[in-house]
């Protein structure tokens, strides 16, 4: 996280098959609510998964939110944009 940190153009994603206590608020504090990326790995793991390491970071709601759909929202629109 610590060499993501310095990338500022780079976001992170938080789908993995092995789950560490603390692992997205360590995420938030080290890179910031607003370059993470909720993410699952379907069909290897339930959704449920990734989403209860996003509850279980005890975030506040813009945090919740820019991690749950705001950051992919700004993405989708940006390439979007460099399409037209």
């Amino acid at each position: 996280m610590k060499r993501l940190a310095r990338l500022e153009n780079t976001l992170v994603e938080i789908s993995s098959s092995v789950s560490s206590p603390g692992m997205v608020r360590a995420a938030v504090e080290e890179v910031g609510a607003e370059r993470i990326l909720f993410g699952t790995d379907v069909p290897y793991v339930d959704p449920a998964v990734s989403l209860a390491k996003v509850i279980e970071a005890d975030l506040g709601t813009r945090e919740l939110e820019c991690i749950l759909w705001r950051n992919l929202e700004k993405l989708v629109k940006g390439v979007r944009a460099c399409l037209m």
